[in-house]
């Protein structure tokens, strides 16, 4: 991934959330809000990339994630990466990149932004994720994973775009009644397992939702988006570190925190009710004063 993504970004001051070292401030660019369900899915995607990136020691490929990742946080237009951009792609990988972006481009031009945002978020980031690991050309198990991550967020996008309608059948003929047969008892249908519970934690002392936490976030709204008016059960807890009072109150930050984040991806606050527990009621057992972050959650429960 040596080449830059300059061709596909409107300039953004993203200077400002790299550091003197000019690595990524992970942190900072999950922190940013932008006002769309596809920017934030894209932010995410993209700041995921970062991630992996930095844990190669790859640097310079990190800030180009980092750098869409924040131009998406700014509400600014990300494109997919342009292959004239890239000199260096090999001759034979030409056709099914060129055959991956115009599927995903024209998915984008249907509306995939709005009416599939996670997916349609996920498809872009792994479509650059595919061209970078293929100029690079070196690491085919990357390759692979990238293109397959790309194609099976693609299917999704598709499911949703041009799922075709039910046709309306046509009424039958009258026909002469006859005997009505003897009814034989129904057999109740299972009803669908609820997905869940997801369980966002929370680092010492903190009410943030940061790093792996957002991530737990986008699975709950998911499943919540399937279940339109079902309502969404938040029970809030901390560790033993510090007084009992003061774990009660930091409980509660922790259930607005995640109201809010739930809020930004759309789930309506009217659907959500809040139990905060404190120190009570503990996954993990301990002795007063002890930290455990196993035990500093927030529980979220479709019903």
């Amino acid at each position: 991934m040596k080449k830059a993504l300059q061709g596909t970004l409107i300039a953004v001051g993203a200077a400002v959330l790299l550091s003197a070292c000019s690595t990524p401030d992970h942190g900072a660019i999950m922190a940013m809000k932008p006002s769309t369900a596809f920017a934030r899915a894209l932010k995410l995607e993209y700041a995921n990339l970062v991630e992996e990136e930095a844990a190669e020691v790859d640097w310079g490929n990190a800030n180009l994630f980092a750098t869409k990742a924040i131009a998406a946080g700014n509400n600014q237009q990300v494109l997919p990466e342009v292959l004239a951009n890239h000199d260096r792609l090999p001759a034979d990988s030409l056709p099914d990149l060129e055959a991956g972006r115009y599927w995903l481009t024209s998915a984008l031009r249907d509306g995939a932004r709005l009416r599939a945002p996670y997916d349609a978020g996920k498809a872009q980031a792994m479509f650059d994720c595919w061209v970078e690991e293929q100029e690079e050309n070196h690491q085919p198990a990357d390759i692979a994973l990238c293109r397959h991550a790309f194609e099976m967020a693609m299917e999704s996008v598709d499911k949703t775009l041009y799922a075709p309608k039910p046709m309306a059948k046509a009424a039958p003929a009258p026909k002469k009644a006859a005997p009505a047969p003897k009814a034989k008892p129904k057999k109740k249908a299972m009803p669908a397992p609820i997905p869940g519970p997801f369980v966002v934690y929370f680092d010492f002392d903190s009410s943030k939702i940061v790093g792996d936490a957002e991530k737990v976030i986008v699975r709950a709204v998911r499943a919540a988006q399937t279940r339109t008016s079902g309502p969404i059960v938040l029970r809030a807890h901390a560790d033993k570190a510090g007084k009992n009072r003061y774990n009660a109150i930091l409980s509660g930050k922790r259930a607005k925190a995640v109201i809010a984040a739930l809020a930004d991806w759309g789930i309506s606050s009217d659907r959500v009710s809040v139990m905060s527990v404190g120190e009570e009621e503990p996954a993990i057992s301990t002795k007063d004063g002890e930290r455990e972050s196993l035990n500093r959650r927030v529980v979220i429960t479709l019903k």
